[in-house]
């Protein structure tokens, strides 16, 4: 699975949950500062980021990507690790 293909995939797991969200949001906007995603919202995500992809997502790792372009890097990365 390429990084594009993650990144699509989070994005529809993101807008799952935050449907006031619009579909193309960017990739580097921040889940956080830029979209305003709650930390309960953040833990799911983490949580189904590991299920979706089979893969475990250190804390101070999914901390750091703070965008979605990041998180599917970081996604990738785990998983051919």
């Amino acid at each position: 699975m390429n990084h594009q293909q993650v990144t699509e995939q989070l994005r529809a797991l993101i807008l799952v949950e935050n449907t006031e969200l619009a579909p193309d949001f960017s990739s580097a906007a921040d889940l956080y500062l830029d979209l305003g995603l709650p930390s309960v919202q953040a833990m799911l995500l983490l949580q189904a980021c590991e299920e979706t992809y089979a893969i475990a997502i250190p804390d101070d790792q999914f901390v750091e990507a703070t965008t979605l372009d990041k998180l599917a890097t970081l996604v990738v990365s785990l998983r051919t690790a």
